[in-house]
């Protein structure tokens, strides 16, 4: 078995870190509305298979746990930064709640993710061999 290049791995578990982070950040800090959670919380069930996966293979990757806390304070820091620079921070986390509800944030639909996770996880992107004649 390969093992995966933790560039990669830090690069899926950070993109899943955000839409989680951002709904949550939303949640405590600008509204207490529900809709944030629940995009929030959506999202993982959408998405927790492939995070829990890598998430696994992280350690033989060579991803400490230390830097998966330090890019968890770091993003907590970009999303509190991106919603100081907003006119209207609810407004803004309703849209980025809208995105993260249809899929915009899912990791598979992510243009810039989707080969990194084939890189990650081929058996699990690896073509299916044809059942028809």
């Amino acid at each position: 078995e390969v093992t995966p290049d933790p560039n990669d791995v830090t690069t899926i578990l950070n993109a899943a870190l955000y839409p989680v982070q951002f709904m949550s950040t939303c949640y405590r800090t600008v509204d207490m509305n529900r809709d944030f959670q629940t995009a929030g919380v959506d999202w993982y069930v959408r998405n927790g298979d492939i995070v829990d996966m890598v998430a696994a293979l992280a350690p033989a990757a060579g991803v400490t746990d230390a830097s998966r806390l330090q890019a968890e304070r770091d993003g907590m820091a970009q999303i509190q930064a991106e919603l100081d620079r907003v006119t209207d921070p609810n407004q803004y986390c309703q849209q980025i709640a809208k995105s993260i509800d249809y899929g915009g944030f899912d990791l598979e639909e992510r243009a810039d993710i989707l080969p990194v996770l084939k890189r990650v996880l081929p058996e699990r992107y690896a073509p299916r061999p044809s059942t028809n004649p």
